[in-house]
């Protein structure tokens, strides 16, 4: 634990003059010093998201007011968690050209706003959230931001968290009609799998301790939320943190270190709003929780794709010679370039978005004669190739090869 905890803090400070005080001490003694992280990090979180909570709602936009006037129709939330920009504009200025403004939102969080203009300032039904403080690890309070923004305007009804470096796998179409025409009232989670006997054992994303008496079941962070569900989880998001917060002064889980709140918080909340719907207090074996999460309306389906380290292996989608590179990353893989038969692989399959796609990634050429290609230039191409057909595409229940339902 103490090599990895390190390795960990290497890779948020490749540089350690770039490192807090309290963290270029971690590096001495990561053991004695990992609980003094977690508080910070959870110090943070805990602050912010009650100060997103206390703000007042603002009034509501004069463009919704005339709206409700007329007959509406659901539409998407894409909530933008930036640092500044996307890192691929062009391939989001392609997937919102031509959509229904009817059919969309947009809203956007800087965490580092360096730009005077963000991304999609030009689209309609864009509104840039209010700043709120965050780090890594310590992302709950913006997540509640950009929710409670999004819910101010009644026709959001699929609310997805996408990152600065993800892109569309599938057409506005497509996704729209997956999202709502097909599944309008289902939250799609993408769970990490117990790590235990069977599948890949090198996945590098599992969950080492789960803990079933506090209803913690990781997952990765960019979820899709129905709207019933994105209003429980910032009703209950105190509750639920506060219960997480516990879990990391809890030593024994030194293995399972409880860092990341956004990876297990939101399924927190919504397990504990099933709880008290319950006449039991508690959940008695693993396969309770999942009928559970069945029955409020929570789909176990990963929407959106990312290359961990071991998770892939002997997949069609298992990257052979990027496994040197990446065998001792302690994040995703993130692309610098892409063949564009994999490029194509991920778009055919039931993923609607991938992330770690960099400002400068490129699609190789097909031959070392060809010249690499913008990813704007291949991507749009792709999506025109493939069409919405309900049941049609196998889901990726795991991001974790061998892994299913329940796991």
């Amino acid at each position: 634990m103490a090599l990895g905890f390190l390795l960990l803090l290497l890779a948020i400070y490749p540089n350690l003059d770039d490192a807090p005080p309290s963290d270029a001490r971690m590096l001495e003694s990561p053991i004695a010093n990992l609980q003094q992280f977690r508080r910070r990090i959870s110090e943070i979180e805990v602050d912010a998201t009650r100060a997103v909570l206390a703000r007042s709602n603002p009034p509501v936009h004069r463009n919704l007011l005339k709206k409700r006037l007329k007959k509406t129709v659901p539409k998407v939330a894409f909530l933008f968690l930036l640092k500044d920009t996307v890192e691929q504009p062009a391939v989001w200025d392609t997937f919102f050209r031509g959509a229904d403004p009817l059919h969309f939102s947009v809203c956007v969080h800087r965490s580092k706003p360096v730009s005077s203009l963000g991304s999609f300032q030009s689209l309609p039904n864009t509104v840039e959230v209010s700043y709120t403080a965050s780090e890594w690890c310590a992302l709950m309070g913006v997540q509640v931001a950009v929710l409670r923004e999004a819910l101010r305007d009644p026709d959001n009804h699929q609310f997805v968290f996408v990152s600065h470096n993800a892109v569309p796998l599938k057409s506005f179409d497509y996704i729209y009609r997956d999202l709502v025409v097909h599944s309008v009232q289902k939250s799609k989670f993408c769970f990490a799998s117990e790590d235990r006997a069977g599948g890949m054992a090198d996945c590098r994303f599992r969950e080492l301790t789960r803990t079933r008496e506090e209803h913690v079941l990781k997952h990765h962070q960019w979820i899709i939320l129905s709207r019933q569900h994105a209003e429980i989880v910032v009703e209950r998001v105190i509750g639920a943190l506060t219960v997480y917060d516990a879990l990391r002064d809890i030593t024994r889980d030194r293995e399972d270190p409880k860092l990341c709140s956004d990876e297990s918080v939101p399924g927190m909340a919504l397990l504990q709003h099933a709880r008290h719907k319950r006449s039991k207090p508690s959940f008695d074996a693993n396969d309770e929780i999942w009928r559970a999460l069945e029955t409020m309306g929570v789909q176990q389906r990963c929407t959106t794709f990312v290359y961990w380290s071991g998770c892939m292996s002997s997949s069609e989608l298992d990257l052979q010679e990027r496994k040197d590179q990446d065998a001792a990353v302690l994040h995703p893989l993130a692309f610098v370039n892409i063949s564009s038969s994999y490029l194509q692989k991920l778009v055919s399959s039931s993923l609607l978005f991938g992330r770690k796609f960099n400002r400068d990634a490129v699609v190789l050429g097909k031959t070392p004669t060809k010249d690499d290609v913008a990813i704007a230039d291949v991507l749009p191409k792709m999506w025109q190739r493939v069409l919405f057909h309900p049941g049609e595409l196998s889901p990726f229940v795991r991001l974790d090869v061998g892994q299913g339902m329940n796991s």
